[in-house]
Parts: structure tokens; sequence; C-alpha cells
């Protein structure tokens, strides 16, 4: 069971009456220039879930890093209804799932590029920048991947 689905299956067992949860996956690769040399290479890789809860129009947001604590997560969030004031104007999420990617938003060719690619690319930047009216070259080059994965109940 993914961990999308463990969220939306606990909050059901403890009453919730919406849950609405977002998994974000990134790949963040920083590549450093200084004084024209890649002086740094960088990847991350994060994970996290955004989880709404809804209980009688009363709504908790919370967020993790621990995939395995998701229903621990989700229980703590449950006792603060007692202290939370219900929204009005509450009209329901949507019971639609999206986990498709939207058209021209997602590179395959960057989700698979390694450091070394990376470096390449940089240096590439270096030498297409060599002039005489240029004395040094600073910056970087940042590849960030983040796809978004949602569930609603």
């Amino acid at each position: 069971m993914s961990a999308l689905e463990k969220a939306l299956s606990h909050s059901k067992k403890i009453g919730v009456d919406e849950c609405d949860i977002i998994r974000v996956k990134k790949k963040i690769t920083t590549v450093r220039i200084t004084d024209s040399e890649i002086v740094e290479l960088k990847q991350n890789f994060d994970e996290s879930f955004g989880i709404r809860l809804i209980q009688d129009k009363k709504i908790a947001s919370i967020q993790t890093t621990n995939e395995d604590e998701i229903e621990k997560t989700i229980d703590n969030a449950f006792k603060t209804f007692v202290n939370l004031k219900s929204r009005e104007f509450w009209g329901g999420l949507p019971y639609t799932v999206e986990s498709e990617r939207l058209d021209g938003t997602f590179d395959e060719k960057l989700d698979q590029i390694s450091g070394s690619k990376s470096m390449d690319i940089a240096q590439n930047m270096i030498n297409s920048s060599v002039s005489n009216k240029i004395s040094t070259i600073t910056g970087s080059l940042n590849i960030q991947l983040i796809p978004i994965l949602s569930n609603t109940s």
C-alpha cells in the first residue's frame, strides 16, 4: 500500500470526514561556478507529504518527511480538532484522484541527468562565455525536478 493510500485509509478508519494528501519528491542538482571554475556539485533528494484533514468543517494541515509515521502524524493532527473553529465557508474537497503529470511540465531527460552530465553542461556554459571582455565567470546551474502526486477522499 502506498503512503498516499495508507494515509487515506487511516484517516477514514479514525473517522475523519475528508482527507487530502500530496507527495512531493524533489531532486535538486546545483553546480556552482566561481572564478570561471566549477567549485561544487551538490545533489539533494527530498520527499515530503502534505496532509489536509477536515472534520466538521474544521481544517487541519500537516506535513511530514517520514513516510513510516504518516498514521501517527494524522493521529496527532486529529487531536487538534477540539481546539479548531469550524469554517462555515467549507464546501468540501473534490472527490477525484489526480496522479498524472501536466503535459509539457516534466522533462524525462532532466529526470535522468547525472551529476557528471550536469558538470559537463556547466563547463560548456563557462567555455561559451569566454571572451576578452569577460575576466571571470561566477554563477550556478540549477536543475530542479518536483513532481507532485495528490489523492483525496
